[in-house]
């Protein structure tokens, strides 16, 4: 699922601007709310599953060796594309 979010209780865009996290794919420039953003957004908002999601959010982050062992053979499972919305200016986005 996509997100499309246009004002966040409890944070101002402006700052939120120069924290977010830039990627492109397929040469399209794609810009993602900080994690630390996230997390505030979703503990005002305060429904069950967003204070879920802060919890998942806070846990340590792992590497894909930590993951799964040492010594391990198993490559990286690339993300399945498993659904697609289309914008009106049509432009595919795969999640």
């Amino acid at each position: 699922m996509v997100d499309l979010l246009f004002s966040l209780e409890g944070v101002v865009f402006e700052a939120a601007w120069q924290r977010r996290h830039m990627s492109e794919s397929d040469g399209i420039h794609l810009n993602f709310i900080s994690k630390e953003d996230l997390i505030t957004a979703k503990k005002l908002a305060g429904r069950p599953q967003d204070l879920l999601d802060v919890d998942k959010l806070m846990l340590p982050v792992r590497s894909a060796d930590e993951f799964q062992g040492p010594g391990s053979n198993v490559e990286p499972r690339a993300q399945d594309h498993t659904d697609t919305i289309e914008t009106d200016d049509g432009i595919d986005f795969d999640f």
